[in-house]
């Protein structure tokens, strides 16, 4: 009797060499999709139980909240830049760009840095290692200027405080009226 190379039904065909042999299928035990399916729906349960309390520090069983509320169509609009003078005399706008440092975490730390002016400083040292090339500053402000809202539209009326700074020696005179401390124009142009 002859022998049919054909496989008979119900056998698995032969590998061919080089192939990899199929991996057997794991099953997960009953507990093992208990747990997986308790932990899934306990994420779930916590994410959407935060979002009505929670804040950005609780993420991600929060919502983030940073950029998700809008301003007060009759209140006012903060806008911070950050000026320097350096040994030139020459007031400039510190940026990412010439910096390195980003507007965030300027304006994360304006507190801190209105209590502690060395803290102020390091935006100067960053610019020193940004450009090492560059004229040393002499005098770093961050300032915010308050942008009134009337109906969701700008009303004319803004007013620039000093909310940090730092200087070498007396404070500078302002060398460029769009550039003064007390001036608005430069606010919403900022390059943060």
């Amino acid at each position: 009797m002859s022998i049919d190379s054909t496989d008979a039904p119900g056998e698995a065909a032969a590998e061919s060499p080089g192939e990899p042999s199929p991996r057997p299928v794991v099953k997960m035990s009953s507990g093992g999709k208990i747990a997986g399916i308790t932990v899934t729906l306990l994420c779930a349960l916590l994410m959407f139980a935060t979002t009505a309390v929670g804040n950005d520090s609780w993420f991600p069983f929060a919502p983030m909240r940073m950029f998700a509320t809008a301003a007060n169509p009759n209140g006012i609009i903060e806008i911070l830049r950050v000026e320097a003078v350096n040994e030139n005399g020459q007031r400039m706008l510190l940026s990412q760009e010439n910096s390195g440092i980003r507007w965030a975490e300027v304006d994360g730390q304006r507190d801190a840095m209105a209590e502690d002016p060395e803290l102020v400083k390091t935006l100067a040292d960053a610019y020193a290692h940004h450009g090492p090339k560059k004229p040393a500053l002499i005098a770093v402000e961050i300032l915010v200027s308050n942008y009134y809202l009337e109906n969701g539209s700008l009303t004319g009326r803004c007013e620039t405080v000093l909310a940090a700074s730092w200087y070498v020696g007396e404070p500078p005179p302002p060398t460029d009226g769009s550039l003064s401390p007390t001036s608005c124009e430069r606010g919403l142009t900022s390059t943060w």
